[in-house]
């Protein structure tokens, strides 16, 4: 067999190199000419880390002879090889007697995990469903398996990003994380440019992937747990947020509120309908954290996982931390110094009112996150100013907003909200809280109350009547 073998041959073991057909191929260390037509210039680097494609030059049209020698030529010898304890031939073997030996000798026994990995269809449902963790270990100690993941890469690694968190893969695009790409372990070529390889994304962009679909779900999770309930498109509206949350210019965050594609008005919508929620969830006088302006706190930050540390009770645990974080977020234009100086008047074991300590804040709201940037806009204000823009008319849709997740506007009862059943599991009740036999019950109880209050009461001023009429004895 030469080189144009299956696609799902297993990496030879042994190479034979056939004399005659190709020159060596030159050191890792040997500097190759471009290919015929190109100019090296500072351009074409590709920055710290990453690979040069050169061992996967294209001849040129023209025949030119500057381009780099072909690589080695492999010949498979995979197939009908013998174990290492098998007979060798030689003299002392008849063809009869080595055809027998050779029979005698016992075959490999069948091994689940590599009949998987060398099936052509097998292999890439098996790595899909394999979780990050486990996709990771196999990767760096078997080398098959490192092997064939690094033949199928880019496929492998979009395809497991999307079965595990579609709409996460979709709107974090490897694009706009390039720290979290690599280079092409087969060398495929960038472009035009044959002699640098393509980044494709790493299994470090698809862990990013699925952490930020985890904590957008616990988001939505939490609040719906205290009654929020939010349409099913809510996930993908907070995951584009994020992307806007995090890009640190104004013409960046312009661009994709301009862009109807990436959001549309229903997209607005909902995210008009999360912000009033959020507003429900911190000004509930039981349950909330203060007020409303909370909300937008949290949301001017350059992640959501702030957020759902604060739903978690992890953050914003003291009017110190409180303080600190709206410095680092607001501009002293937006803060009421009145207000807040007087912290600073604190001399505190801990310096918060040194100058020192202070150097660095309301970095937030400028742009490019530099304390000497232009005033950056905060995306909430950008989305609601989009909204004006639109003509959406987002205010006659508050009172829906409001009521939304709770009454069925058809039937007129009470939406069930989910709770804790068993083993900690999230289930849904039949009938919205409280149920129709719980209320009986409750005013059954508020009945019998009020029926044992009247009756003491009665008492008491029987009591008292009696004794203000009894005659007293004048002595």
């Amino acid at each position: 067999m030469t080189d144009q073998s299956s696609d799902m041959d297993y990496p030879p073991t042994h190479i034979e190199v056939v004399p005659g057909l190709s020159a060596p191929q030159p050191g890792p260390d040997a500097e190759l000419p471009p290919p015929a037509g190109h100019s090296a210039s500072e351009n074409d680097s590709k920055g710290k880390n990453k690979r040069m494609a050169s061992d996967m030059e294209v001849a040129s049209s023209d025949g030119d002879s500057t381009r780099p020698p072909s690589p080695i030529r492999i010949v498979f010898r995979v197939k009908n090889r013998l174990p290492y304890d098998a007979p060798v031939w030689n003299d002392d073997f008849t063809a009869a007697e080595y055809v027998s030996a050779i029979a005698d000798v016992p075959k490999a026994s069948f091994v689940a995990y590599k009949a998987i990995l060398r099936h052509p269809n097998l292999f890439f449902q098996f790595t899909l469903r394999l979780p990050p963790q486990d996709l990771l270990k196999l990767y760096s100690i078997d080398k098959e398996f490192h092997w064939r993941c690094n033949k199928y890469n880019t496929s492998l690694i979009y395809d497991h990003a999307k079965y595990h968190a579609p709409a996460a893969a979709s709107v974090f695009a490897p694009q706009l994380f390039p720290r979290f790409c690599i280079s092409d372990p087969v060398l495929k070529p960038m472009d035009n440019r044959t002699h640098l390889a393509r980044d494709i994304p790493s299994l470090r962009w698809v862990k990013l992937v699925m952490y930020r679909d985890n904590i957008v779900r616990q988001i939505l999770t939490l609040l719906a747990l205290e009654g929020h309930i939010f349409p099913r498109d809510m996930a993908t509206v907070l995951m584009k947020f994020w992307v806007l949350m995090e890009t640190e210019t104004i013409a960046g965050r312009q661009a994709q509120l301009a862009n109807p594609d990436n959001w549309s008005d229903a997209d607005l919508h909902l995210f008009c309908l999360f912000l009033l929620k959020l507003d429900m969830r911190f000004g509930n006088p039981i349950t909330g954290q203060g007020e409303c302006a909370l909300s937008r706190l949290v949301l001017v930050q350059s992640r959501l996982t702030f957020l759902r540390n604060v739903l978690l009770g992890r953050e914003l645990k003291t009017y110190k931390e409180l303080h600190v974080r709206v410095y680092h977020s607001f501009n002293d234009q937006t803060i009421n110094q009145n207000v807040m100086d007087m912290w600073f008047d604190m001399e505190d074991d801990d310096g918060f009112g040194d100058e020192a300590y202070r150097h660095g804040w309301n970095f937030l709201s400028q742009e490019g996150w530099v304390e000497d940037g232009a005033d950056l806009p905060t995306g909430v204000d950008m989305l609601l100013e989009e909204c004006v823009t639109r003509d959406l008319k987002i205010e006659s849709l508050c009172v829906d907003f409001f009521m939304y997740g709770y009454v069925d506007s058809a039937t007129g009862k009470n939406i069930s909200i989910p709770v804790f059943g068993n083993e900690k599991k999230l289930v849904y009740v039949k009938e919205g809280w409280p149920r129709e036999h719980e209320r009986a019950e409750a005013w059954e109880r508020a009945k019998r109350v009020e029926a044992k209050k009247r009756a003491m009461y009665a008492e008491l001023w029987e009591r008292a009547k009696r004794e203000l009429l009894m005659p007293r004895n004048i002595c």
